[in-house]
Protein backbone atom coordinates (compact mmCIF):
# COMPACT_ATOMS: atom_id res chain seq x y z
CA UNK A 1 0.00 0.00 0.00
CA UNK A 2 2.72 2.51 0.95
CA UNK A 3 4.73 1.75 -2.17
CA UNK A 4 1.65 2.32 -4.32
CA UNK A 5 0.94 5.60 -2.50
CA UNK A 6 4.51 6.72 -3.18
CA UNK A 7 4.18 5.85 -6.87
CA UNK A 8 0.92 7.83 -7.11
CA UNK A 9 2.44 10.81 -5.30
CA UNK A 10 5.36 10.87 -7.76
CA UNK A 11 2.94 10.68 -10.70
CA UNK A 12 1.00 13.66 -9.40
CA UNK A 13 4.09 15.82 -9.04
CA UNK A 14 4.87 15.46 -12.77
CA UNK A 15 2.76 18.16 -14.51
CA UNK A 16 0.54 17.02 -17.39
CA UNK A 17 -1.78 19.98 -17.96
CA UNK A 18 -4.13 19.17 -20.83
CA UNK A 19 -2.39 20.02 -24.09
CA UNK A 20 1.05 19.96 -22.46
CA UNK A 21 1.34 16.25 -21.65
CA UNK A 22 4.61 15.78 -23.53
CA UNK A 23 6.58 17.93 -21.10
CA UNK A 24 6.53 15.09 -18.55
CA UNK A 25 6.00 12.04 -20.77
CA UNK A 26 9.60 10.75 -20.63
CA UNK A 27 9.73 11.15 -16.85
CA UNK A 28 6.44 9.32 -16.40
CA UNK A 29 7.63 6.44 -18.57
CA UNK A 30 10.75 6.10 -16.41
CA UNK A 31 8.66 6.23 -13.26
CA UNK A 32 6.23 3.57 -14.53
CA UNK A 33 9.12 1.35 -15.65
CA UNK A 34 10.76 1.59 -12.23
CA UNK A 35 7.51 0.69 -10.47
CA UNK A 36 6.74 -2.12 -12.95
CA UNK A 37 10.17 -3.54 -12.20
CA UNK A 38 11.37 -4.37 -15.71
CA UNK A 39 11.38 -2.89 -19.23
CA UNK A 40 8.11 -2.83 -21.16
CA UNK A 41 7.93 -4.78 -24.42
CA UNK A 42 6.72 -1.63 -26.18
CA UNK A 43 7.14 1.93 -25.02
CA UNK A 44 6.40 5.07 -27.03
CA UNK A 45 4.89 8.55 -27.04
CA UNK A 46 2.35 9.39 -29.74
CA UNK A 47 2.21 12.58 -31.80
CA UNK A 48 -0.62 13.89 -29.59
CA UNK A 49 1.24 13.23 -26.33
CA UNK A 50 -0.33 9.93 -25.27
CA UNK A 51 1.90 7.24 -23.73
CA UNK A 52 1.75 3.59 -24.85
CA UNK A 53 3.25 0.81 -22.73
CA UNK A 54 2.81 -2.91 -23.47
CA UNK A 55 3.41 -6.33 -21.96
CA UNK A 56 3.39 -8.87 -24.80
CA UNK A 57 3.02 -12.63 -24.74
CA UNK A 58 5.29 -13.23 -27.75
CA UNK A 59 2.61 -14.99 -29.78
CA UNK A 60 2.07 -13.82 -33.34
CA UNK A 61 -1.32 -12.14 -33.89
CA UNK A 62 -2.15 -12.33 -30.18
CA UNK A 63 -5.31 -10.60 -28.99
CA UNK A 64 -4.80 -7.07 -27.67
CA UNK A 65 -6.44 -5.99 -24.42
CA UNK A 66 -6.04 -2.31 -23.62
CA UNK A 67 -6.46 -0.29 -20.41
CA UNK A 68 -6.96 3.44 -21.08
CA UNK A 69 -6.42 6.02 -18.31
CA UNK A 70 -6.12 9.63 -19.37
CA UNK A 71 -2.80 11.35 -18.71
CA UNK A 72 -3.91 14.96 -18.81
CA UNK A 73 -5.20 17.02 -15.91
CA UNK A 74 -7.15 20.23 -15.62
CA UNK A 75 -5.06 23.40 -15.53
CA UNK A 76 -4.48 26.72 -17.20
CA UNK A 77 -2.31 28.58 -19.69
CA UNK A 78 -0.92 32.07 -19.19
CA UNK A 79 -3.03 34.39 -21.34
CA UNK A 80 -1.64 37.78 -20.31
CA UNK A 81 1.20 39.37 -18.34
CA UNK A 82 -0.64 42.23 -16.69
CA UNK A 83 2.03 44.25 -14.90
CA UNK A 84 2.84 44.68 -11.21
CA UNK A 85 3.75 40.97 -11.04
CA UNK A 86 0.29 39.74 -12.04
CA UNK A 87 -0.75 37.17 -14.65
CA UNK A 88 -4.07 36.29 -16.20
CA UNK A 89 -4.94 32.66 -17.04
CA UNK A 90 -7.14 30.79 -19.50
CA UNK A 91 -8.73 27.55 -18.22
CA UNK A 92 -7.86 24.17 -19.77
CA UNK A 93 -10.61 21.75 -18.79
CA UNK A 94 -13.64 22.17 -16.56
CA UNK A 95 -12.65 24.38 -13.63
CA UNK A 96 -15.04 25.91 -11.13
CA UNK A 97 -14.13 29.56 -10.47
CA UNK A 98 -15.58 29.19 -6.95
CA UNK A 99 -12.59 27.11 -5.79
CA UNK A 100 -9.86 29.39 -7.13
CA UNK A 101 -9.62 32.61 -5.07
CA UNK A 102 -6.73 32.31 -2.58
CA UNK A 103 -5.59 29.03 -4.19
CA UNK A 104 -1.95 28.32 -5.01
CA UNK A 105 -0.79 27.57 -8.55
CA UNK A 106 2.50 26.48 -10.09
CA UNK A 107 3.55 28.36 -13.21
CA UNK A 108 5.67 26.22 -15.55
CA UNK A 109 7.81 28.76 -17.38
CA UNK A 110 11.58 28.86 -17.81
CA UNK A 111 11.60 28.23 -14.09
CA UNK A 112 8.80 26.97 -11.89
CA UNK A 113 7.30 29.69 -9.73
CA UNK A 114 4.44 29.70 -7.28
CA UNK A 115 1.55 32.10 -7.56
CA UNK A 116 -1.56 32.95 -5.58
CA UNK A 117 -4.97 33.50 -7.14
CA UNK A 118 -5.85 36.97 -5.89
CA UNK A 119 -8.98 37.56 -3.86
CA UNK A 120 -10.72 40.63 -2.49
CA UNK A 121 -11.48 40.60 1.24
CA UNK A 122 -15.26 40.34 1.67
CA UNK A 123 -15.52 43.59 3.63
CA UNK A 124 -13.90 45.43 0.69
CA UNK A 125 -15.88 43.75 -2.07
CA UNK A 126 -18.62 45.75 -3.76
CA UNK A 127 -20.24 42.72 -5.44
CA UNK A 128 -21.25 39.18 -4.55
CA UNK A 129 -20.62 38.09 -8.13
CA UNK A 130 -17.55 35.90 -8.60
CA UNK A 131 -15.31 36.75 -11.58
CA UNK A 132 -14.91 34.18 -14.35
CA UNK A 133 -11.70 32.13 -14.39
CA UNK A 134 -10.24 34.30 -17.14
CA UNK A 135 -10.83 37.44 -15.10
CA UNK A 136 -8.96 36.30 -11.99
CA UNK A 137 -5.40 37.55 -11.47
CA UNK A 138 -2.39 35.55 -10.28
CA UNK A 139 -0.05 37.35 -7.90
CA UNK A 140 3.53 36.12 -8.35
CA UNK A 141 5.27 38.72 -6.15
CA UNK A 142 7.88 39.15 -8.90
CA UNK A 143 8.97 42.40 -10.51
CA UNK A 144 7.71 42.86 -14.05
CA UNK A 145 11.24 42.65 -15.41
CA UNK A 146 11.98 39.32 -13.76
CA UNK A 147 8.50 37.93 -14.46
CA UNK A 148 8.85 38.57 -18.20
CA UNK A 149 12.24 36.81 -18.16
CA UNK A 150 10.84 33.55 -16.78
CA UNK A 151 7.19 33.48 -17.94
CA UNK A 152 5.65 33.78 -21.41
CA UNK A 153 2.10 33.83 -22.71
CA UNK A 154 1.13 30.21 -23.38
CA UNK A 155 3.09 28.66 -20.50
CA UNK A 156 1.08 25.96 -18.70
CA UNK A 157 -0.06 26.42 -15.10
CA UNK A 158 -1.24 23.72 -12.68
CA UNK A 159 -2.94 23.80 -9.31
CA UNK A 160 -0.10 23.57 -6.81
CA UNK A 161 0.53 19.89 -5.99
CA UNK A 162 -0.18 18.86 -2.41
CA UNK A 163 -0.40 15.17 -1.53
CA UNK A 164 -1.89 14.54 1.91
CA UNK A 165 -2.31 11.23 3.70
CA UNK A 166 -5.59 11.23 5.61
CA UNK A 167 -6.97 8.86 8.22
CA UNK A 168 -6.62 5.18 7.33
CA UNK A 169 -5.85 4.67 3.64
CA UNK A 170 -7.49 7.83 2.33
CA UNK A 171 -5.56 10.49 0.47
CA UNK A 172 -6.22 14.01 -0.75
CA UNK A 173 -4.44 15.63 -3.67
CA UNK A 174 -4.65 17.61 -6.85
CA UNK A 175 -4.81 15.59 -10.11
CA UNK A 176 -6.16 12.29 -8.79
CA UNK A 177 -8.27 12.68 -11.94
CA UNK A 178 -6.85 10.63 -13.61
CA UNK A 179 -3.41 9.82 -12.19
CA UNK A 180 -5.05 7.48 -9.68
CA UNK A 181 -6.23 5.27 -12.57
CA UNK A 182 -2.77 5.29 -14.15
CA UNK A 183 -1.46 3.97 -10.82
CA UNK A 184 -4.14 1.25 -10.81
CA UNK A 185 -3.29 0.20 -14.39
CA UNK A 186 0.45 -0.12 -13.73
CA UNK A 187 -0.25 -1.95 -10.47
CA UNK A 188 -2.49 -4.39 -12.37
CA UNK A 189 0.20 -5.05 -14.97
CA UNK A 190 2.78 -5.59 -12.21
CA UNK A 191 0.52 -8.23 -10.62
CA UNK A 192 -0.39 -10.01 -13.86
CA UNK A 193 1.38 -13.29 -14.59
CA UNK A 194 3.01 -13.83 -17.98
CA UNK A 195 0.22 -14.56 -20.46
CA UNK A 196 0.22 -17.07 -23.31
CA UNK A 197 -2.35 -15.58 -25.67
CA UNK A 198 -2.86 -11.91 -24.82
CA UNK A 199 -0.89 -8.69 -25.24
CA UNK A 200 -1.73 -6.09 -22.60
CA UNK A 201 -1.49 -2.42 -23.57
CA UNK A 202 -1.59 0.59 -21.28
CA UNK A 203 -2.76 3.71 -23.10
CA UNK A 204 -2.30 6.90 -21.09
CA UNK A 205 -4.28 9.17 -23.34
CA UNK A 206 -3.90 12.89 -23.91
CA UNK A 207 -6.55 15.57 -24.10
CA UNK A 208 -9.43 13.90 -22.25
CA UNK A 209 -10.24 17.08 -20.35
CA UNK A 210 -10.63 18.96 -23.63
CA UNK A 211 -12.80 16.58 -25.67
CA UNK A 212 -10.97 13.25 -25.67
CA UNK A 213 -8.27 14.07 -28.21
CA UNK A 214 -6.18 10.97 -27.49
CA UNK A 215 -9.15 8.59 -27.54
CA UNK A 216 -9.83 9.48 -31.18
CA UNK A 217 -6.52 7.84 -32.15
CA UNK A 218 -6.50 4.65 -30.08
CA UNK A 219 -7.55 2.46 -33.03
CA UNK A 220 -4.79 3.76 -35.30
CA UNK A 221 -2.20 3.52 -32.53
CA UNK A 222 -3.08 0.08 -31.07
CA UNK A 223 -6.21 -1.41 -32.71
CA UNK A 224 -7.20 -3.20 -29.49
CA UNK A 225 -9.60 -6.13 -29.56
CA UNK A 226 -11.15 -4.93 -26.30
CA UNK A 227 -10.79 -1.87 -24.12
CA UNK A 228 -11.35 -0.97 -20.47
CA UNK A 229 -11.57 2.78 -19.98
CA UNK A 230 -10.43 3.81 -16.50
CA UNK A 231 -11.50 7.10 -15.00
CA UNK A 232 -12.63 8.62 -11.75
CA UNK A 233 -16.31 8.85 -10.84
CA UNK A 234 -18.32 10.74 -8.26
CA UNK A 235 -18.20 9.58 -4.66
CA UNK A 236 -21.01 10.36 -2.25
CA UNK A 237 -20.90 13.92 -0.97
CA UNK A 238 -23.40 16.29 0.58
CA UNK A 239 -26.07 16.87 -2.04
CA UNK A 240 -25.32 13.77 -4.12
CA UNK A 241 -28.26 12.28 -5.99
CA UNK A 242 -29.06 8.64 -5.18
CA UNK A 243 -27.85 6.26 -7.86
CA UNK A 244 -25.32 8.70 -9.30
CA UNK A 245 -22.37 8.05 -7.05
CA UNK A 246 -20.17 5.43 -5.43
CA UNK A 247 -18.98 5.23 -1.85
CA UNK A 248 -15.34 5.54 -0.80
CA UNK A 249 -13.76 2.24 0.33
CA UNK A 250 -16.59 0.18 -1.21
CA UNK A 251 -14.55 -0.78 -4.27
CA UNK A 252 -14.21 0.26 -7.90
CA UNK A 253 -17.26 1.21 -9.96
CA UNK A 254 -18.65 -0.43 -13.12
CA UNK A 255 -20.71 1.56 -15.62
CA UNK A 256 -23.70 0.26 -17.56
CA UNK A 257 -24.28 2.48 -20.57
CA UNK A 258 -25.55 2.52 -24.14
CA UNK A 259 -22.02 3.31 -25.33
CA UNK A 260 -20.37 0.26 -23.75
CA UNK A 261 -20.42 -3.43 -24.69
CA UNK A 262 -22.86 -5.35 -22.49
CA UNK A 263 -21.08 -8.64 -23.20
CA UNK A 264 -17.68 -7.34 -22.28
CA UNK A 265 -19.06 -5.48 -19.25
CA UNK A 266 -20.64 -8.70 -17.96
CA UNK A 267 -17.34 -10.51 -18.47
CA UNK A 268 -15.52 -7.88 -16.41
CA UNK A 269 -18.17 -8.32 -13.71
CA UNK A 270 -17.51 -12.07 -13.67
CA UNK A 271 -13.78 -11.41 -13.33
CA UNK A 272 -14.36 -9.22 -10.27
CA UNK A 273 -14.81 -12.42 -8.24
CA UNK A 274 -14.36 -11.58 -4.55
CA UNK A 275 -13.51 -7.91 -5.12
CA UNK A 276 -15.91 -5.18 -4.11
CA UNK A 277 -17.54 -3.58 -7.14
CA UNK A 278 -20.18 -0.85 -7.26
CA UNK A 279 -22.57 -0.52 -10.19
CA UNK A 280 -23.69 2.76 -11.73
CA UNK A 281 -26.11 3.51 -14.58
CA UNK A 282 -24.85 6.05 -17.13
CA UNK A 283 -27.35 5.35 -19.84
CA UNK A 284 -26.68 7.90 -22.58
CA UNK A 285 -22.98 8.58 -22.06
CA UNK A 286 -20.28 7.94 -19.48
CA UNK A 287 -18.39 11.23 -19.53
CA UNK A 288 -15.19 9.27 -20.23
CA UNK A 289 -13.05 8.37 -23.24
CA UNK A 290 -15.41 5.43 -23.83
CA UNK A 291 -17.91 7.81 -25.43
CA UNK A 292 -15.40 8.24 -28.27
CA UNK A 293 -13.21 5.13 -28.33
CA UNK A 294 -16.07 2.61 -28.45
CA UNK A 295 -16.95 4.00 -31.89
CA UNK A 296 -13.57 4.55 -33.56
CA UNK A 297 -12.19 2.29 -36.27
CA UNK A 298 -14.54 -0.67 -36.71
CA UNK A 299 -15.77 -0.25 -33.12
CA UNK A 300 -14.01 -1.51 -29.99
CA UNK A 301 -15.82 -3.63 -27.35
CA UNK A 302 -15.50 -1.33 -24.36
CA UNK A 303 -16.18 -1.41 -20.62
CA UNK A 304 -15.77 1.39 -18.08
CA UNK A 305 -14.27 0.82 -14.63
CA UNK A 306 -13.85 3.83 -12.37
CA UNK A 307 -12.53 4.83 -8.97
CA UNK A 308 -14.75 7.01 -6.75
CA UNK A 309 -13.36 10.35 -5.59
CA UNK A 310 -14.76 13.35 -3.75
CA UNK A 311 -14.34 17.00 -4.75
CA UNK A 312 -13.53 16.32 -8.42
CA UNK A 313 -11.61 19.01 -10.33
CA UNK A 314 -10.34 20.70 -7.19
CA UNK A 315 -7.01 20.81 -5.36
CA UNK A 316 -8.33 18.46 -2.64
CA UNK A 317 -9.66 15.49 -4.61
CA UNK A 318 -10.10 12.69 -2.07
CA UNK A 319 -9.98 8.93 -2.56
CA UNK A 320 -9.43 5.66 -0.72
CA UNK A 321 -6.40 3.58 -1.73
CA UNK A 322 -8.34 0.36 -1.12
CA UNK A 323 -10.48 1.26 -4.13
CA UNK A 324 -7.31 1.60 -6.22
CA UNK A 325 -6.20 -1.88 -5.19
CA UNK A 326 -9.70 -3.24 -5.88
CA UNK A 327 -9.55 -1.76 -9.39
CA UNK A 328 -6.05 -3.16 -10.01
CA UNK A 329 -7.09 -6.65 -8.87
CA UNK A 330 -10.10 -6.64 -11.20
CA UNK A 331 -7.94 -5.57 -14.15
CA UNK A 332 -5.43 -8.30 -13.32
CA UNK A 333 -8.21 -10.91 -13.30
CA UNK A 334 -9.57 -9.66 -16.63
CA UNK A 335 -6.11 -9.85 -18.20
CA UNK A 336 -5.52 -13.40 -17.02
CA UNK A 337 -8.98 -14.61 -18.12
CA UNK A 338 -9.28 -12.52 -21.28
CA UNK A 339 -8.67 -15.34 -23.80
CA UNK A 340 -11.86 -16.97 -22.46
CA UNK A 341 -13.95 -13.82 -22.84
CA UNK A 342 -16.94 -13.66 -25.23
CA UNK A 343 -15.23 -10.99 -27.33
CA UNK A 344 -12.52 -13.57 -28.14
CA UNK A 345 -15.00 -16.31 -29.07
CA UNK A 346 -16.87 -15.81 -32.39
CA UNK A 347 -20.68 -15.78 -32.18
CA UNK A 348 -22.49 -16.29 -35.48
CA UNK A 349 -25.86 -14.68 -36.11
CA UNK A 350 -28.54 -17.25 -36.87
CA UNK A 351 -31.25 -14.76 -37.70
CA UNK A 352 -33.62 -15.60 -34.85
CA UNK A 353 -35.43 -12.79 -33.08
CA UNK A 354 -33.63 -11.82 -29.90
CA UNK A 355 -30.38 -13.60 -30.73
CA UNK A 356 -27.60 -11.86 -28.87
CA UNK A 357 -24.67 -10.90 -31.07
Amino acid sequence: MEKLKGFLKDLIYFPTVSGYEKMSADSIIRLCTDYYGKPFDECRITATGSIILAKKCGKKDAKKLCFDAHLDTIGFAVSEICGDGYLRLAPLGGIDANILPSSEVLILGKQRIRGIVSSIPPHLSSSDKLPAVGELLIDTGFTDEHLREVVSVGNPVMLYPHFTKLLGDRISSVSLDDKICIAAAVEALRKTDDLENTDIYLYFSSGEERGGNGSHHIYEEIAPDALIVLDVNFAKEKGSVDGEYGVLSEGAMMSFSAVTSIKFTRFVLECAKGEKLQLVNEMTYTGTNADVSARVGLGIPTAVVSIPIKYMHSSVETADMNDVISCANILCNVAEEYDKSPVCIPVYFKGGAGDEL
